[in-house]
């Protein structure tokens, strides 16, 4: 079971993103747009999943700092930002070991299941 957190502000991407989900029984899928919430899970250890798919472009905070913050809190946790920017833009992010992996919200169905698994596959090796 690979348990993911999609943070976005946007709750229509939120709630579609999640739907991608909803026919595969090996993803748990959780959702917030609040990103202080989850800056106190992260506080208190509670965290409890193997990937965050985040959203780079936040109102309240950088999606780049959350994903240092879940990397300093939660190290083992494999951290995808997810954006509706040039992915390009980011390719200087995975490979400076900030995060593991991009994917664009343009991405189909099975380019976002496929980057996830293979992210967290890679964990495992």
């Amino acid at each position: 079971m690979i348990d993911i957190l999609i943070v976005d502000d946007h709750i229509a991407v939120l709630e579609g993103t999640k739907n991608l989900f909803h026919d595969l029984d090996d993803f748990a899928v959780d959702t917030s747009s609040d990103i202080y919430a989850i800056h106190q899970m992260l506080n208190e250890n509670k965290a409890k999943y193997d990937a965050y798919l985040v959203d780079i472009n936040m109102p309240e905070q950088n999606g780049i700092v959350l994903c240092s913050k879940i990397r300093s809190k939660q190290p083992s946790a494999k951290v995808i930002l997810y954006t509706g920017d040039n992915i390009e833009d980011y390719y200087s992010l995975v490979l400076d070991q900030m995060v593991d992996g991009l994917i664009s919200k343009t991405a189909t169905k099975d380019q976002v299941i496929h980057t996830i698994r293979e992210t967290i596959k890679v964990s495992v090796k």
